[in-house]
């Protein structure tokens, strides 16, 4: 199993007399993100949120919809079944990971598949439900990214890259004949993994658990460039109206706060 799968499904018993001590790091996490580093030369920070909300979801306890919450009741039966993909909650799992940009656990978990195991002892069968999770672990592996080593140096570029990339997104959901020739619950995961990474905001709206992951998913997917300082805000009050507070009352206090530029939150 890979360490991006492990690491999204870290378990509360891990956390156990630890709680405190996990959230106070979450928070001080966000607050640099929010206050210090404020996204960088370029003010846009998706990347760092996203990867900040990796690190700490499990650490949130934000319930049993969350993501985290989700994938730790869900893994242990995946481990045991021969056939993964026929478990009920793996693919809407796999579909959620992509929404808040749990990228690599995604792959991960869509690397379980049997059907990797049944085309590599030369099942023919297998070869459309292989061919078009191939496509969607490529796009998902090629997901353009803003700064550091491997992203675009500017925001017009990050642009150009991502209409680019969802251009080839569309070009693989618009594959009438590979969907067809795949059929059943593997085209109709795949689709919903090609229709998040295009932006879809029904598909966005009913894979997630709560208005944080919502926020998440929309910056991930429909608003990568938001700035941080100024328009977070908006964006989090938006989710909040569609998807309720959470489930603790304090914490959502907290990181509305956080977001809306309240360090005294």
């Amino acid at each position: 199993m890979a360490n991006a799968l492990e690491e999204a499904s870290s378990s509360e018993e891990a956390l156990e007399g630890a709680e405190s001590v996990a959230l106070s790091r979450a928070v001080w996490e966000l607050l640099d993100v929010y206050f210090v580093s404020r996204g960088g030369g370029f003010g846009v920070a998706t990347d760092e949120i996203i990867e900040w909300y990796r690190r700490n979801a499990a650490s949130l306890a934000l319930g049993d919809d969350s993501a985290s919450g989700r994938l730790r009741s869900l893994l242990g039966t995946l481990r045991a079944s021969a056939r993964p993909e026929e478990e009920l909650g793996y693919w809407d799992m796999i579909v959620t990971m992509v929404a808040v940009g749990w990228t690599d656990a995604a792959v991960d978990l869509i690397g379980m598949h049997s059907a990797w195991a049944e085309w590599r002892l030369r099942k023919t069968s297998v070869q459309p439900q292989v061919e078009l999770m191939e496509a969607a672990v490529a796009l998902l592996q090629t997901t353009p990214r803003l700064g550091g080593e491997d992203g675009a140096p500017s925001v017009p570029t990050y642009t150009s890259f991502r209409n680019e990339w969802l251009r080839q997104v569309k070009t693989v959901l618009a594959e009438g004949g590979l969907f067809n020739k795949c059929w059943g619950p593997t085209a109709d995961g795949i689709r919903n993994v090609l229709l998040v990474l295009s932006g879809d905001e029904r598909t966005i709206n009913a894979s997630v658990g709560n208005w944080l992951e919502l926020m998440l998913a929309q910056l991930q997917h429909r608003y990568p460039t938001l700035k941080i300082q100024g328009e977070h805000e908006s964006l989090a009050q938006a989710s909040k109206r569609t998807k309720g507070g959470l489930v603790t009352e304090a914490l959502d206090a907290l990181l509305t706060s956080l977001i809306a530029g309240d360090s005294q939150g």
